[in-house]
């Protein structure tokens, strides 16, 4: 595998996700709202259906209002969570992975590899315009960080 087709993900609170064929989603405690994401879309997506990109305008205060203090330092303020203290992490359920602000269909664990850094990593998203990246050279090195686009 390249090192440019890894993709880890280092802020959880950027991820939800909904597992197996059988629809069964998994609560999103922070939203609000048990299977609908910050922005109020739910996780139906199902593979094979397009993917529609949606974008979520909101200002400060509305999104600190729908999220908790720590999903909303991840998911606005590019912070990141300790690593190995998430939950999924080392999740190897089968199912789709989706933005938690918007619920757009982002990876699937069949693209999910064990990296043993703390954080799951990917080797693809599911659509390549889901996606978007923003390269970091603070602390000394170079790090991309991959999010929502």
């Amino acid at each position: 595998m390249k090192r440019s087709n890894f993709i880890q993900i280092i802020g959880l609170g950027t991820l939800a996700a909904a597992y197996g064929a059988s629809g069964k989603k998994h609560p999103q405690e922070d939203s609000g709202h048990p299977d609908k994401a910050a922005s109020g879309a739910s996780y139906d997506w199902k593979p094979g259906q397009p993917i529609h990109i949606h974008p979520v305008h909101k200002t400060r205060k509305e999104w600190k209002k729908l999220m908790t203090a720590d999903r909303y330092h991840i998911m606005r303020e590019a912070g990141t969570e300790r690593a190995f203290h998430n939950k999924y992490w080392n999740n190897h359920k089968e199912g789709i992975y989706f933005c938690a602000a918007c619920a757009l269909p982002l990876f699937s664990s069949k693209a999910k590899f064990r990296s043993g850094t703390g954080w799951p990593s990917f080797y693809e998203p599911i659509d390549r315009k889901v996606v978007a990246s923003r390269t970091d050279h603070r602390l000394g090195m170079i790090r991309t960080e991959i999010h929502c686009a």
